[in-house]
This record gives C-alpha cells, structure tokens and sequence, in this order.
C-alpha cells in the first residue's frame, strides 16, 4: 500500500507554502497516490483547502483520479460538504456522474449527508449544462449505488424532504430548458 509523501502531509494540514515547495523542487509526482491510495487534490478538497486546491490544479493535479474505493476528488468535497471545491472542481472538467467502486456518485454522497449548498452548487451546474449556458454533462438523477437506490430515493428514505424536492424538479429538465422550464434557444 502506497504511503504518504511529504505533498500528501502538507495537503493534509493546508499547509499552501510547504506544498509549493515540494512542488517546485520536483521531488514527488502531483498524482501520486498516498494512504488508501488518495491524492494531495482529494485532502486538499476533503480538508476545504480551496487555495490549496487551486495551486494543485493549476500545477496539473488530475481532479478525475480516484483512490482505492474509487473516490475521485469531486466525492471527497461533497461528502465533506465543501461547496466551495465543489464548484472549483466543476469548473476545471471533473466527472460529475463518476462512481466509485460500490457504485456511489457525488450527489448520493451530497444526498446521503444532507448537504444543501454542495447540492445547490452541483444541481446548479447541472441546470447550466441543460440550458446550454456551458459545456459539460449533465448530472444523471437516474444513477444506482450499489444498493440500487437513486439519490432521489435516499433523499426520500433519509426525510430530507429539500433534496427530495430538488433532485425531483431538476431531473426533469429537458435540454435546452432553463430552471423555470423555459425554453432558452428558441
């Protein structure tokens, strides 16, 4: 099992200027996995570490590799309901419908702790895509864990009757359709 680099320690505290260093000395790879196979960007995102976050990507970090239980970066932030990486990591091309290996996306993480910025953040981007406001795609409501439940139906399960309502509305947004289901390239 792979060990952590002096990068993934520095990312695990927040620390921005020990990581430029390391980085500017060339000493590690940016993507190099550490403990449970995680990168510096995933403990950077998980920690809320948004300066952080974006010195990594800017240096090259991949915000789509995923560590040992097939988490990227994207799942990191929104089970620890940072809304803020969230959106940064949307914003520099993540799979937004990426699975981990027991078949969890960001939103049933998002879904499954009740965190309603980081779904607004998501279901944002999501209804931008749809509308054809930005490239990108769009979020897949339908999508199964591995106990074959939506995240419409956790949400309902859970009695988080906000991300009921929202998952539920916004799923059945056709392209081209802006949030109030107005047709925008007519």
């Amino acid at each position: 099992m792979p060990q952590d680099t002096s990068l993934h320690k520095a990312a695990n505290q927040g620390d921005v200027e020990a990581c430029r260093e390391i980085l500017d000395s060339g000493e590690v790879d940016i993507n190099a996995p550490g403990a449970a196979e995680r990168t510096a960007l995933q403990r950077a995102v998980g920690g809320n570490h948004m300066e952080l976050a974006k010195l990594l990507i800017e240096r090259g970090a991949d915000v789509n590799k995923k560590d040992k239980a097939g988490r990227t970066s994207l799942h990191w932030a929104a089970i620890g309901g940072h809304h803020e990486p969230v959106q940064l990591l949307l914003e520099n091309g993540v799979d937004i419908n990426a699975k981990t290996s027991s078949g969890m996306t960001a939103l049933h993480g998002i879904v499954e702790g009740n965190r309603l910025e980081c779904a607004n953040v998501l279901i944002g981007h999501h209804e931008k895509v749809v509308a054809g406001e930005i490239q990108g795609t769009p979020l897949d409501f339908d999508a199964v864990d591995g106990e074959g439940k939506t995240a419409m139906a956790i949400a309902k399960e859970k009695k988080f009757p906000e991300l009921f309502k929202m998952c539920k509305e916004k799923r059945l947004l056709k392209p081209g359709e802006n949030a109030n289901g107005a047709c925008v390239i007519c």
